[in-house]
This record gives structure tokens, sequence and C-alpha cells, in this order.
């Protein structure tokens, strides 16, 4: 059952599947990251066995920083474009279990996007920091339809097919 540990964040998925910190590959950081005057990367590129590749993204807005909808859609959408040129170049350019693992990513039937979304406990009823969530999804719809129209923002694992805690 592949693990994965992302900004504090422990992902699990099941058996079969397999699931590796894109951020992490050495072809995105020592080659891709660079291009273009700085390439983003997903956090999570999940393959669900022959039917679908996963770009997830996990975020935390739990700290004292603010964000606003626009600026998170803006940053995720870069993200899932960015890291799909990165796993089309990796294809190519990668070496060893990288260019494979971009290889399955590219061969599979169907691509979904989902932001996972870690939001700070609402100091009281009347003043919250935390995001829309549907704001967010909106936003990024916008940006992103052609590649996932039926996109997620998500804060917690109800709706998707693996476990986060």
């Amino acid at each position: 059952m592949p693990r994965l540990i992302v900004n504090g964040l422990t992902f699990e998925f099941r058996n079969g599947w397999k699931a590796e910190k894109y951020d992490d590959w050495t072809f995105y950081r020592k080659k891709f990251q660079s291009v273009a005057g700085g390439a983003r990367a997903v956090d999570v590129v999940a393959l669900q066995p022959r039917e679908c590749c996963w770009l997830i993204e996990a975020t935390d807005l739990s700290g004292a920083h603010k964000t606003s909808v626009a600026g998170l859609a803006d940053e995720m959408a870069v993200k899932v474009r960015d890291t799909l040129a990165g796993l089309a170049a990796a294809r190519f350019r990668a070496d060893g279990d990288e260019k494979r693992y971009a290889n399955d990513s590219l061969d599979t039937t169907r691509l979904r996007v989902v932001l996972y979304v870690k939001q700070p406990e609402p100091a009281s009823a009347m003043f919250s920091t935390r995001l829309e969530l549907a704001d967010v999804k909106q936003k990024l719809m916008q940006k992103i339809k052609a590649i996932d129209p039926k996109l997620q923002v998500v804060e917690s694992d109800e709706n998707i097919d693996w476990t986060v805690s």
C-alpha cells in the first residue's frame, strides 16, 4: 500500500496503486524545474492501475498567511499545466524509474485533478479565515476544465479514492 507524507499529511493509497512525490523527482528538480523561467509541480502523481492518472496537490492554509480564492486557483492551474508538461518531457528525457513512471502516467485512459486543502479551524462564528472551497473549485474549473472537467477541491478524504490523515 503506497504511503506518502506531503506537507505534514499522510496519503495512503490502495494496494495496486502507485504514488510518487513528483516534485521530488530528480528529473524535475535538476532539469525541468528551470524550464521557461521556472516550472511548478503538483505534490503527487498517483496511478490507479491501468485506469487513471491523478494529479494531487496538498495545500496547508492553516498557517498565519491569508490566501485568496483566485490566487490559489491560479497557482494550482500552473502546477497542473507544468506537471503535465514535465511528465511529457520525462517520458523522453528522464532516466530509469522516473521515465517508466512518466510513461505509465501518460498511458492511462483518464486524468484527474485533486486539490486537497487543509484549512484553519474557525476562530469564531463571526470571523473565519477559511476559504469557500466551492469558490476555489469554480475558479479552478474556469482555468483547467479542458484537463479535468470533474476536478475536486476537498478538505477531507470522503470523496476521494485514498485516505489522508
